[in-house]
């Protein structure tokens, strides 16, 4: 009869370990979900924001690209336009790359990249470009410097791409366009 309870006994400590051991995965689950939903909508608030940057940089990248060689007139668009593209990357706070950690493909993590790349670039270009000597260099030296920002602006163009994808998609799971029917209700 003592083997009957000691087989008894160790069926009941599998089950128990068994019934924890789902609960834990089940708070797991629940959680990475949790995770994901706030990642998301941070996303859908971020989206904007980081779609107008994104614009922004590809705007300066055909710029510096197509840029015709008249660098008096030019040069004072171009420190307004890096001015503006700077000051948007700094209102895309660390705490809001926190948010959407989570998202997939490295988003936050292409955005940082991008926003490093902005800080580094737009600090150099105001440098160059309120330097006395700016004005005293060649055109085939301002054409080297254009075309080494064209290229700085070219790989911030592209983490921004990937990045606005992804929060685009993001986006529009956590926080899809309304249907015709919600925003007018059911036809009666």
């Amino acid at each position: 009869m003592s083997e009957f309870w000691e087989a008894a006994s160790a069926i009941g400590t599998c089950a128990a370990v068994v019934v924890a051991l789902g609960f834990s995965y089940r708070a797991v689950v629940d959680s990475r979900k949790i995770e994901k939903d706030r990642a998301d909508l941070a996303a859908a608030r971020m989206h904007g924001p980081v779609s107008f940057l994104e614009t922004q940089v590809s705007l300066l990248h055909a710029w510096l690209i197509f840029n015709d060689d008249d660098y008096e007139s030019s040069d004072p668009q171009l420190f307004a336009l890096v001015d503006e593209i700077d000051s948007a990357a700094l209102k895309i706070t660390n705490e809001d790359l926190y948010q959407v950690l989570g998202l997939p493909g490295h988003a936050a993590k292409r955005l940082a990249r991008a926003l490093g790349l902005i800080h580094i670039f737009a600090a150099e270009v105001k440098y160059r470009l309120t330097q006395v000597s700016w004005n005293d260099n060649e055109a085939r030296i301002k054409r080297q410097s254009y075309k080494k920002w064209s290229d700085s602006a070219s790989e911030i163009k592209d983490h921004l791409q990937i990045a606005v994808r992804r929060f685009e998609s993001a986006a529009a799971s956590g926080a899809p366009r309304p249907s015709t029917e919600e925003i007018h209700g059911p036809e009666d």
